[in-house]
């Protein structure tokens, strides 16, 4: 009678005697039959047997919640279970809620099984990447380790700027002032995030507290030095570069208050590294104080990839930029800060 009961509904397991509840064919008809869940109901001898509870989650993931601590940590039961439903990582032990394999099962079957991920694989490229694209809202669960490593992918900005649930998020963001370090490294990723506007109408940066504000404007800066906004204007362009007037902080003691002064310059913009070293040996014996017409460069900025790729063409820059004592800074992925500060608002 209770085995035909428990084929028809899992459940009635709760109603059978205790006999009955350590009774494998009889626990294992309810739970792999009808439902994972009836193993709640089952005696502790039941819960502690692999097959029982490996079939129950592949019926039920959730129902690891009730197996023992020992299946709680088999890697293959855990699997079993987040196959079934990626929220049955909250039930699994430390050690593999920090498993790579196990937690990229869970996030590609519900992308906010991130919750449960350890913090290092919560800043794990890969994970979060699965996890959002799973499930956009799977980045409310991401770290701060994630935004800060270079790691944001084109499908995080696209949630945030054309998902209503994503400008609602980024809106969110900009009101906690523990959200400044990422909102810096987003704007500075992808200058446009700060225009993402609210249902009102409002733009992101405008709407943003003192702190996450002053860290969004410092992400608009190129090379988090130059203002590019809208007062910057287009000096020169042809098929080998591009020149940009823009703005700059600059220390001054003139007041003896420790005051900024802005000051504008203008960035040259070249794409060939040898063009780049003639330009500056042809300015080695220049004398700027006599030559008027001649812009002195105070700086150089290259992709960091270049020193690498480019061994040889890179020793003669640096031996160049040493001969007119021009400082080189390597920048990662400076295609990417240089095409948004020239897209985001400039006049020309």
């Amino acid at each position: 009678v209770v085995l035909a009961a428990v084929t028809q509904n899992g459940y009635a397991l709760y109603y059978a005697t205790e006999v009955l509840k350590a009774d494998k064919e009889v626990v294992f008809v309810a739970a792999v039959t009808q439902d994972g869940e009836a193993l709640k109901h089952a005696m502790e001898e039941m819960k502690a047997d692999k097959e029982v509870v490996l079939e129950s989650v592949k019926q039920n993931g959730g129902a690891l919640r009730y197996a023992t601590e020992e299946w709680k940590g088999d890697k293959e039961v855990v699997l079993a279970a987040v196959k079934q439903t990626g929220y049955a990582l909250r039930y699994a032990t430390k050690e593999l809620n920090g498993d790579r394999e196990v937690v990229l099962v869970a996030v590609k079957q519900i992308g906010g099984a991130l919750r449960y991920a350890t913090e290092e694989l919560k800043g794990d490229r890969d994970v979060v990447l699965a996890a959002v694209t799973q499930d956009g809202m799977a980045l409310l669960h991401a770290s701060d380790v994630y935004f800060a490593s270079g790691s944001i992918h084109d499908k995080i900005i696209d949630f945030l700027k054309n998902h209503e649930n994503g400008k609602n998020v980024l809106h969110e963001w900009v009101d906690d002032f523990h959200m400044s370090k990422r909102l810096h490294s987003l704007v500075r990723y992808d200058r446009t995030i700060a225009d993402v506007k609210n249902k009102g109408g409002k733009l992101a940066i405008d709407r943003a507290i003192p702190e996450c504000k002053k860290a969004m404007e410092s992400a608009l800066f190129l090379f988090q030095r130059f203002d590019t906004s809208v007062t910057s204007q287009k000096l020169h362009q042809s098929r080998t570069a591009y020149v940009l007037k823009v703005t700059r902080d600059e220390d001054t003691n003139v007041t003896g208050n420790d005051e900024k002064a802005t000051v504008e310059t203008a960035l040259k913009m070249m794409v060939d590294i040898e063009q780049v070293t003639a330009e500056l040996n042809g300015r080695k014996d220049l004398d700027l104080n006599k030559e008027s017409l001649i812009i002195g460069v105070q700086g150089l900025y290259i992709d960091s990839s270049v020193p690498d790729k480019y061994p040889d063409a890179y020793s003669k820059l640096k031996l160049a930029a040493g001969d007119v004592d021009v400082i080189i800074d390597c920048i990662d992925d400076i295609n990417r800060e240089i095409k948004g500060a020239i897209n985001r608002e400039v006049k020309g």
